[in-house]
């Protein structure tokens, strides 16, 4: 399964002299720039290199930018604290996020949704790896095809997922003289996917993005789309994340010198800077009536900036001798892991324990080996008292003491526990409690430390150390929007919002908060 072969090729990859010639990670604050500098050099062997060489570089971004702004002020940052690499690869890791759908495991994560740890444990450092980690650890697999093709720049990633391609890729000569390399999956457009996905226009012919359109109606899309109906052309999902070239960071660093010291002022890459740039002098963007709605809105963000970006096109054309240029490298149907929703982490978690070839790749991803024992279960280091009736789950890490616990398809994880009833499913991650009881399917308890641990269908738990004593806070995947009623006011008989335990876990340390949950966790006599 080309799934697996990929994964296996990332961690070989990683396992080499390394990819790129440093890590720059872009967080909120200062606070959280420290922690996960810290974390990542705690972890860089086991997701870039055994290379101690490489230099992480954290930086701050206070506020709010966009992530196409972000990029470039982040970029000139870098470029003043040192030499500036114009040749090979850098990375720029993106790990805003505090993860409101998320609640309440990200308040128990210091706000920081890329730092929810996973099942995968590093090879070297024997640490769990965080979301933000396994983000890096699988883009050695981009990284390298960009090397081997020639392209010069920078990969800019999203630290709160990850992507394994379904194709095998070869070198490109042509991402070589390109500006930007988008990561797509070539597919045709569905009723869903055309109002949740942005799309690009491929040429076949050239290599080349020919536009994108923003998402929109099926109906509306196809008509856009029918201008581009010859078999020159095809049409991709985007996948999001990108690679631009130094020599366009430095370009469009130069024309935006006066906006990006604005703090009020803000754009993402797509999709409008993107269409924007992908757009000819000559045309008129606006004729498409989503894509002007958009357009005001993105203007509304960031006053000038349609004429920012022809700026940067002409600025391109005067020092290339020609217009910006875009490639796109395709996914095929990609394995994507993304833990920073709760419909998302239990899709994962049931994946893990799945027999099916989804479920083996979402093993091999986290390491989670194959071998069952006859009750269908994979054991990994643990301690099972003897007699509890288990079967079909995955127990990795921990220990159950009393031999009257039943589960069937259930994930533990990192865990200290004394009785479960889990006849229904379900997980228990980096938790301890004596007596665990699931009334009902797909319930997850997260860093909970408690004598009594019961859940509903659908239940989350949480124990939250950012108070002057810990204490439970609840929430269930039913709730959705995470909205003024569920966010700022308190539910579930939660003692306060999660709003209020956001404001609260930004006021301590976030290696305290580990400290704390970490020696509850040893403490709890079973």
């Amino acid at each position: 399964m080309s799934w697996i072969e990929n994964i296996n090729k990332c961690r070989n990859l990683a396992s080499g002299p390394g990819l790129v010639n440093l890590v720059a990670i872009v967080s909120g604050s200062s606070r959280d720039s420290a922690f996960w500098a810290s974390a990542l050099n705690a972890v860089k062997a086991d997701v870039l290199s055994p290379n101690a060489a490489i230099p992480i570089v954290p930086l701050a971004e206070d506020t709010p930018a966009g992530n196409f702004l972000g990029t470039i002020k982040a970029w000139n940052s870098v470029c003043s604290a040192g030499p500036v690499p114009t040749t090979g690869l850098s990375l720029m890791t993106m790990v805003f996020g505090q993860g409101r759908r998320f609640s309440p495991f990200t308040q128990t994560c210091g706000n920081r949704k890329a730092a929810f740890p996973t099942p995968c444990r590093g090879p070297r450092s024997g640490a769990y790896l965080r979301t933000g980690d396994l983000a890096l650890l699988y883009s050695s697999l981009w990284l390298h095809h960009l090397a081997t093709s020639g392209f010069h720049g920078v990969l800019v990633k999203w630290g709160d997922e990850a992507t394994i391609p379904s194709t095998l890729w070869t070198p490109s000569p042509l991402l070589a003289g390109v500006d930007l390399v988008r990561f797509v999956w070539k597919t045709r457009p569905t009723e869903v996917y055309a109002k949740e996905k942005e799309w690009f226009v491929l040429d076949e012919q050239t290599g080349l993005i020919e536009r994108l359109i923003p998402r929109q109606p099926y109906d509306s899309l196809t008509q856009v789309l029918s201008r581009y109906a010859s078999n020159r052309y095809s049409t991709a999902v985007n996948l999001g994340s990108l690679a631009v070239s130094y020599r366009f960071l430095e370009i469009a660093g130069k024309c935006l010198a006066e906006a990006l010291p604005n703090p009020s002022v803000a754009a993402d890459w797509d999709p409008f800077v993107m269409l924007l740039l992908l757009t000819a002098d000559d045309e008129d963007p606006t004729q498409d009536p989503a894509t002007a709605r958009g357009l005001a809105l993105a203007e509304s963000r960031c006053p000038g900036l349609q004429q920012a970006i022809r700026n940067i096109r002409a600025a391109v054309r005067q020092s290339l001798g020609r217009d910006p240029r875009c490639a796109f490298l395709d996914f095929g149907e990609a394995l994507w892991i993304d833990l920073g929703l709760h419909s998302t982490l239990r899709n994962t978690l049931d994946a893990l324990i799945a027999e099916t070839p989804h479920g083996q790749a979402v093993r091999a991803f986290f390491g989670v080996p194959e071998q069952r024992d006859t009750n269908r279960n994979i054991v990994v280091d643990s301690s099972i008292a003897p007699g509890a009736r288990i079967h079909h789950s995955l127990i990795l890490d921990s220990t159950i003491l009393s031999p009257a616990t039943v589960a069937d398809h259930a994930v533990i994880v990192g865990s200290r526990l004394g009785q479960l009833q889990l006849a229904h499913g379900g997980a228990a991650l980096f938790s301890a409690a004596n007596d665990v009881h699931f009334s009902g399917p797909n319930a997850v308890a997260f860093r909970a430390v408690e004598r009594d641990l019961t859940l509903p269908a659908g239940g989350r738990h949480t124990t939250f150390f950012a108070g002057d004593a810990p204490f439970p806070l609840r929430s269930n995947e039913s709730i959705q929007k995470y909205e003024e009623a569920e966010y700022m006011q308190p539910i579930l008989d939660n003692p306060i919002s999660f709003q209020a335990a956001g404001a609260r876990a930004a006021t301590v340390d976030p290696w305290e908060l580990e400290d704390r949950w970490s020696q509850a966790w040893r403490s709890l006599v079973l």
